[in-house]
């Protein structure tokens, strides 16, 4: 389950940035928060409790960090200007 962001000029902007630099993907590309990784039954259970509790909120990025799954390991962290 994950947070994903309101798709505008800047996020694509900064995206097409970083794919310059060697992010490229033939899976396709989400900017998001992993709030819960589990197996489908757990998430499934958890959506109900997580929608009563979500309000939209107004923010900006100010940082990356890039993590991997499986092994999971942090990579590296981006302060953004």
């Amino acid at each position: 389950m994950f947070l994903a962001p309101d798709v505008n000029f800047e996020l694509l902007n900064m995206f097409q940035n970083l794919n310059k630099n060697a992010i490229i993907d033939d899976r396709g590309w989400t900017a998001h928060a992993t709030i819960l990784i589990n197996n489908e039954d757990e998430v499934m259970k958890a959506i109900p409790i997580a929608s009563k509790c979500f309000e939209g909120i107004e923010g900006r990025i100010t940082g990356l960090s890039l993590y991997e799954f499986f092994p999971t390991r942090h990579i590296a962290d981006y302060r953004l200007k």
